[in-house]
């Protein structure tokens, strides 16, 4: 089930200049996944880019620029700094909130296990 789709900018580097690259995003309910374009998820072609929305912390929306947001994610022992650019500010609110719904689900049905585990093992002491 894809949650959001869409074309965003995301802000990237090339030696010292700072560039802005379209990016077609897609959020599912367990990965953020980034595409140079549309047709290459259409074509279900390996994105340029995947991150686990287990493994995305601080998502947050730039006071600045509210049509901007940004988040932590670690990957393969790395953790990144996401920058993304919205066409609009409601846009961005949403893909913000969205992020942060899936992350807080994964959250929570992580600590649901822990608790059952938990029960578990002092029902087995």
């Amino acid at each position: 089930m894809t949650a959001l789709a869409g074309y965003l900018k995301q802000k990237g580097r090339s030696r010292l200049v700072t560039i802005w690259k379209s990016r077609y995003c897609v959020l599912n309910n367990d990965t953020f996944l980034i595409y140079k374009t549309k047709e290459q998820h259409v074509k279900q072609e390996k994105p340029t880019g995947m991150i686990l929305t287990s493994r995305i912390y601080s998502i947050v929306v730039e006071s600045k620029k509210k049509t901007q947001f940004s988040f932590w994610g670690n990957s393969d022992y790395v953790s990144e700094h996401f920058i993304f650019d919205c066409p609009s500010a409601v846009l961005c609110k949403n893909w913000a909130n969205e992020l942060k719904d899936r992350v807080n689900r994964k959250s929570m049905t992580i600590m649901k296990q822990c608790a059952v585990f938990k029960k578990r093992s002092v029902e087995i002491r």
